[in-house]
């Protein structure tokens, strides 16, 4: 009855009843900026191996004697599902200072701001990007943290050039305006005669905008499927069960119980049973038990074993054979 129940309920869910409806948030609008550093320098006089003129590209170490001005170029780039622009003002600073890690805290010493050239207004549109480009003398930033130290009399921690952009943006995703802020950074590390490059920038700066979705959840294969199966396999179920007790298929013999009972007392009982061949009977007088436990008993009581043999359980006490012989089941007689 449970399999119909439940066949019954899952065909009806994915037959009859109205399919169910979710409403789920979808992503309708993007809105993403992010930025990088490029930079070059160009060498200013004949040397070897490098000619004047030559133009030396986003390379992480520099000379400083040959090319001791570094053009960098800070570059934003927009990409949006909107048609509105985006506009971007971008301050540059020259940041040196004296820094000391101590107890996963970094102490400044001493720190020099210089603002530099300012990216105002810029406006950058779908897919597009904006470059401004600034210049940092190496060798004038050498000299003034030489200067610093000098009159500081000493040298604590490191000493750390940075070149800063902070970039304050503005823009709209369909309906809803935008102010994002974002600060990146272009390190340099003189270092006597040459002077590296590395780059730490912000992850890209992202908006988005969702929408409702109302969403037609199809029936699962379980209940599309599996429901008329589960159905017809418990009605199958019904009518076999009333076709069995009709024709008497399913009723429980006298002898199917007494089989039974024999099964669960011959399992109880097996430590004192063993299987050998059962001796001739002689001139013995031949008893029989009305159950196994009998047998079982006489042989306990008389301390002698209990032995089977196809069927038959027997055991001896002097001149008499006890014996049980173990029910079978007779075959059933369908009725008319």
């Amino acid at each position: 009855m449970a399999s119909v129940a439940v066949g019954g309920y899952l065909t009806y869910d994915a037959h009859v009843e109205a399919p169910e409806t979710v409403t789920e948030e979808q992503t309708a609008g993007t809105w993403t900026v992010e930025a990088e550093f490029d930079h070059a320098a160009t060498v200013n006089r004949d040397s070897e191996p490098f000619s004047a003129g030559d133009r030396l590209t986003n390379r992480p170490l520099y000379f400083t004697s040959v090319t001791p001005i570094l053009d960098v170029s800070y570059v934003l780039t927009h990409e949006t599902t909107s048609d509105e622009p985006t506009s971007a003002t971008t301050d540059f600073s020259l940041v040196i200072s004296a820094v000391q890690e101590t107890n996963s805290e970094t102490v400044t010493h001493w720190k020099i701001s210089e603002p530099l050239e300012n990216g105002e207004g810029i406006t950058v549109r779908d897919g597009r990007t904006s470059v401004t480009t600034v210049q940092v003398n190496v060798q004038q930033v050498r000299s003034r943290i030489e200067a610093v130290q000098s009159n500081l009399g000493s040298t604590p921690g490191n000493i750390r050039v940075e070149l800063v952009a902070d970039t304050a943006i503005t823009g709209r995703l369909d309906d809803t305006p935008i102010d994002a802020t974002r600060t990146d950074r272009l390190r340099l590390n003189p270092q006597g005669s040459v002077y590296t490059v590395s780059t730490a920038v912000q992850s890209p700066t992202t908006r988005e905008t969702t929408t409702s979705v109302a969403r037609t959840v199809p029936p699962s294969s379980l209940s599309l499927y599996g429901g008329p199966i589960i159905l017809v396999a418990g009605l199958s179920g019904i009518l076999i069960l009333l076709v069995g007790r009709t024709s008497g298929w399913l009723e429980v013999t006298e002898s199917e119980r007494a089989r039974y009972r024999f099964i669960t007392t011959r399992s109880d009982l097996d430590e004192w049973i063993s299987t050998a061949d059962i001796p001739p009977a002689g001139n013995r007088h031949i008893v029989q038990t009305a159950t196994l436990a009998d047998l079982v008993d006489i042989a306990i009581n008389s301390g002698q074993p209990v032995i089977e043999n196809n069927g038959q359980y027997v055991t001896i006490v002097d001149n008499v054979m006890y014996m049980y012989v173990a029910p079978e089941i007779k075959q059933k007689v369908p009725k008319n």
